[in-house]
């Protein structure tokens, strides 16, 4: 079914994925920007962007190829699972990992970091240990966390993690991406766009097969005031950079 036709489109600015395009980061952030967008959002798993291999002179070069290019950092992904932080064996690979990647997003301009978090119900006394480690760095860097485990979490009075809002992942659970967004304005960390399909796939908007209301999705972050960028998450789909063009044709230009 088409989404419906809402009185008016507000986009947030998108961001494409660093890892979109298979080339080295240098080549891809030229690409990313010779397309028409002014964001990337970098991911801390990519070989040759791993924040624990940045050393300062990797990280200013960063720094100057974005600002040569004028592209701005979303933000940075770094998708470590969950059990790994509660996981004696693995917790401080993790941690080290995404201690790292919360110092970069500091340096880069104190953005958010998305991430899936261990949800409350599985975790014991020795992750409160880890979560104000966690915490303490994101305060000292300026960095905030996206968190984009299922379902969603609604902290209040927690100013270092916010909620991550993916939309597939939402249908795919069976919930609403706008209503989401309705439910917790003030909480949304950073927003991503990618649809999900009849068929169970994830993909670029527009398809026919779509669920996602996107044009709803806009309008739903626009009245929620969420100013940051939205990352086209072109991750799982089929061709991820022609994708990635794809939706930024439609989300710009309102296309049908």
């Amino acid at each position: 079914m088409a989404p419906a036709a809402h009185p008016f489109n507000i986009s947030a600015p998108l961001a494409a994925l660093l890892s979109a395009i298979p080339v080295s980061p240098p080549m891809a952030l030229k690409q990313i920007a010779a397309a028409g967008f002014r964001d990337v959002q970098i991911d801390g798993r990519q070989p040759g962007m791993r924040p624990r291999e940045l050393d300062r002179s990797a990280r200013r070069g960063l720094a100057a190829d974005l600002r040569r290019l004028e592209l701005r950092p979303a933000g940075i992904d770094m998708w470590i699972p969950p059990e790994h932080f509660l996981d004696s064996a693995r917790v401080d690979h993790a941690v080290h990992a995404l201690l790292a990647t919360i110092d970069l997003a500091g340096e880069l301009g104190r953005m958010p970091v998305s991430l899936a978090l261990p949800r409350p119900e599985t975790t014991d006394d020795s992750w409160q240990d880890v979560l104000t480690t966690i915490r303490d760095a994101c305060e000292r860097c300026g960095a905030v966390l996206a968190d984009h485990a299922l379902p969603l979490r609604d902290t209040d009075a927690d100013e270092t993690i916010g909620a991550g809002i993916d939309p597939a992942a939402l249908l795919a659970s069976g919930e609403d991406p706008c209503a989401a967004v309705h439910a917790r304005p003030e909480r949304v960390t950073s927003a991503r766009l990618s649809d999900l399909y009849g068929t169970g796939m994830r993909g670029p908007i527009g398809a026919q097969d779509g669920r996602l209301d996107w044009r709803g999705y806009q309008v739903a972050l626009s009245v929620a005031r969420y100013n940051r960028p939205v990352v086209v998450d072109s991750r799982q789909w089929p061709e991820p950079w022609a994708g990635c063009r794809q939706t930024l044709a439609l989300w710009t230009g309102g296309g049908a």
